[in-house]
């Protein structure tokens, strides 16, 4: 994997990157002591050749890295501060909506995609 650039392949690496992350998960076969050694080595991969970053949050959930990588729980606590900040912004989306502040007004005052705000003025 480390000598990806050095081939020449049928497709791109990015593109082998997400067959060898699909394989990886989809096959139980592999020892969970290879494993410590090809996950890593894929963790590299996925962030040298994926450039989106939602997609390399995919490819490291499919290939499990949480579980082999000791920064996994930091990631975790980032995306649950993510997502109580998100909660937070939606309450207080939903009390200015409550006082009858305009959908336009809510997205200037929050930031929040108006598609969104109004999900919350239709669940009011």
């Amino acid at each position: 994997m480390v000598h990806l650039p050095l081939f020449d392949l049928p497709i791109s690496e990015a593109d082998y990157v997400r067959e060898i992350c699909g394989y990886i998960k989809e096959c139980s076969c592999i020892p969970d002591d290879e494993k410590r050694i090809i996950i890593p080595a894929m963790c590299l991969n996925i962030l040298r050749y994926i450039d989106d970053e939602y997609e390399q949050e995919k490819l490291l959930e499919a290939v499990n890295m949480l579980k082999y990588c000791e920064n996994g729980l930091d990631r975790k606590i980032r995306l649950a501060r993510e997502d109580e900040a998100k909660k937070v912004t939606e309450n207080f989306a939903c009390k200015l909506l409550k006082t009858d502040h305009d959908v336009t007004a809510v997205h200037e005052l929050t930031g929040l995609p108006i598609s969104r705000i109004k999900e919350l003025k239709a669940s009011l």
